[in-house]
């Protein structure tokens, strides 16, 4: 009798705690924008606005689906709060399947249907007005809200065919999504990994040279992407690729020259040696040095360092000076109409993964290369999509 019910008293301050909690996320948020966002067209008052057709990926921190809003079809990246955390165990689980008609937002997603965090339950048992939940989070919760404004302020003035285009933010405490457009063929990674497909001959210089043009744009914008890997590169209907996710960009003070931020971010496997041994801050260069992974990752298929940990990434790349073999032309595999990757690409890049910062290229340079490539071979890709240009 009285136990059962102090664990509902418990659960529910947890609860009224994680809320709390999210409230103050929001508000983290919203300190971080203008107020001339104010009134913008891009706020999603509700997200009962839009209908949810089905969940795409998920991760530690967010969660992304397909919906529709406003007649677009759109992506919805939502940001996990406490107050999705603190919800009964006991609840269904959000739907992952495409539901047979439209669903409210609260109802596909089950808001009900978050397991308790282990904080929250340790909360609920030691404390019932939700400090020791609130205390634990503040670090979390500051963080989340600075990549979540930073990539919203980000994605609202960046307006390049080679850089996912955002649609729409909905800023509510208990909902925190970001909605850009939704490329149907998910990401590059997908691709190699999932449907194990590698681009060759023209598509292979063609996608590359697309990424290479979203993060010439990135920097002409003064900004460093700081997470550049297949994941975060999406393809749209002709396999036409754009840039995403910035939650770990920085726009650099002053000049090119001038340090980016105090703090290294991004994934181990595609950093620079400089940034992993703490020498520099992510730059120009190490994006640079991100997209020679991501070259080489799409010429053998393989992800990189696989089966190594963190640790063991840091110190082979930073601290003993190795790097991922670049294959040449007559070892990878052939396909119809010409060698699968020009060698020309592959001096592209080597150069990129020089462990020396200063002698790797700036991206229009390597763009010029790849133009060169294509005109010299002819590699021009069609703006339709076709059985054969696919990977």
């Amino acid at each position: 009798g009285g136990g059962r019910g102090e664990g509902r008293a418990g659960s529910s301050n947890a609860l009224s705690g994680a809320l709390s909690s999210a409230r103050d996320l929001a508000e983290h948020i919203e300190a971080h924008l203008s107020h001339a966002d104010e009134a913008e067209s891009w706020r999603v008052a509700s997200m009962d606005e839009v209908t949810i057709l089905g969940m795409v990926d998920e991760g530690h921190y967010g969660e992304v689906f397909r919906g529709r809003w406003r007649g677009a079809e759109v992506a919805v990246k939502r940001i996990k709060t406490p107050a999705h955390w603190a919800a009964p165990a006991d609840a269904a689980r959000p739907r992952r399947s495409k539901p047979s008609g439209p669903a409210t937002w609260e109802v596909e997603l089950g808001l009900a249907a978050r397991p308790t965090h282990p904080s929250l339950s340790s909360a609920a048992s030691s404390s019932s007005s939700g400090e020791g939940l609130r205390a634990g989070e503040q670090a979390e919760r500051a963080k989340l809200a600075e990549a979540f404004a930073r990539e919203l302020s980000l994605l609202k003035r960046l307006r390049s065919n080679r850089i996912v285009l955002f649609m729409g933010a909905c800023l509510e405490p208990s909902d925190l999504c970001l909605l850009t457009e939704y490329l149907p063929r998910g990401s590059l990674h997908d691709l190699l990994h999932r449907r194990r497909k590698l681009p060759r001959g023209r598509r292979l210089v063609q996608m590359a040279r697309d990424v290479a043009e979203g993060c010439a744009y990135l920097h002409a914008q003064r900004i460093v992407h700081r997470d550049l890997k297949a994941s975060n590169l999406l393809l749209d209907e002709s396999y036409r690729v754009k840039v995403a996710d910035f939650g770990l960009s920085r726009i650099r003070p002053g000049t090119l020259e001038a340090a980016a931020t105090a703090s290294w971010g991004g994934t181990v496997a595609y950093m620079a040696p400089e940034v992993l041994r703490g020498e520099s801050a992510c730059t120009e260069a190490s994006d640079a040095y991100s997209y020679g992974v991501v070259l080489w990752e799409m010429v053998t298929g393989h992800i990189p360092w696989r089966g190594l940990e963190h640790w063991q990434v840091m110190q082979r790349v930073g601290n003993s000076g190795e790097g991922l073999q670049v294959p040449r032309a007559e070892e990878l595999e052939g396909s119809a109409g010409g060698p699968p990757c020009p060698a020309e690409l592959l001096a592209v890049m080597a150069e990129c993964l020089d462990h020396d910062a200063a002698r790797r290229p700036r991206f229009e340079e390597v763009i010029e290369r790849l133009d060169t490539i294509r005109a010299e071979q002819g590699l021009l890709v069609p703006t339709s999509s076709s059985e054969s240009d696919r990977p």
